[in-house]
């Protein structure tokens, strides 16, 4: 892909079964699929691996596209995408979630590693971001409203994941940190979905979603590295953000 602000711009995709994807992608088949996300796993290590103390800053923070573009431009690492298998990932695209995701689930990785028990009973309850509303001076009908319906959809849409992503995560944190050291597409994977199945389903409830195991994994990622925090010894830097 070219690198700039399309990186992490907003592409409106719902909550399908992938959120980066090859720019000239149309059917995919699960090997596909999960090489996809596998190459997505690579930027966000090797970005990680030269700019962790920003990347926490910004999971922790839960911050928007904008800052991060503002703010933290050098998450956005072109050399990265280079480098992910055979040169893939400079032809992905990233959702604005999903570009997170990839840092959490990366941060994840570097700063637990290994499986231990935790308990996110006493943590307070994380602020997600909330929807701006439709301007009401928008003319019905008009391109600009129908624009303006759908990204409060998705924006809406990628909410109810991130609060799905949070209960889940502090339900069950332990299973919850098996799936996400777990290698892409790989038994062990499946495995730790389904030992979340009960968990999943009681933060699901009576509503009903369709989204795929890169969206539902990256969503806990964030949410998990947000209750969990960043290790004592972990440097986290502080982040100058315009208001």
């Amino acid at each position: 892909m070219k690198f700039a602000q399309p990186i992490i711009g907003a592409v409106v995709v719902g909550l399908a079964l992938c959120g980066s994807k090859p720019a000239f992608a149309k059917a995919q088949s699960l090997k596909e699929i999960n090489r996809i996300r596998s190459i997505t796993v690579q930027f966000g290590d090797c970005v990680m691996k030269h700019n962790a103390a920003l990347g926490r800053a910004v999971v922790l923070s839960n911050l928007s596209n904008d800052v991060i573009l503002h703010s933290a431009s050098r998450l956005m690492d072109g050399d990265c995408l280079s480098r992910t298998d055979a040169g893939m990932g400079s032809q992905m695209t990233f959702t604005g979630d999903q570009f997170r995701y990839a840092m959490a689930g990366a941060l994840v990785r570097m700063d637990y590693p290994v499986r231990r028990h935790f308990d996110f009973t006493n943590v307070p309850p994380l602020v997600h971001a909330i929807p701006k509303p439709i301007d009401p001076s928008l003319k019905k009908g008009s391109r600009k409203a129908a624009k303006a319906e759908e990204e409060y959809a998705k924006d809406r849409a990628f909410l109810f994941l991130s609060r799905f992503g949070e209960c889940v995560a502090r339900r069950n944190p332990d299973r919850t940190q098996d799936l996400l050291l777990a290698d892409i597409g790989t038994v062990e994977e499946k495995a730790a979905f389904n030992e979340l199945s009960a968990s999943l389903g009681e933060c699901l409830g009576d509503g009903q979603m369709s989204f795929g195991r890169e969206m539902l994994r990256g969503s806990l990622a964030l949410n998990f590295y947000r209750l969990a925090g960043a290790p004592l010894d972990a440097r986290v830097v502080t982040l100058k953000v315009d208001n």
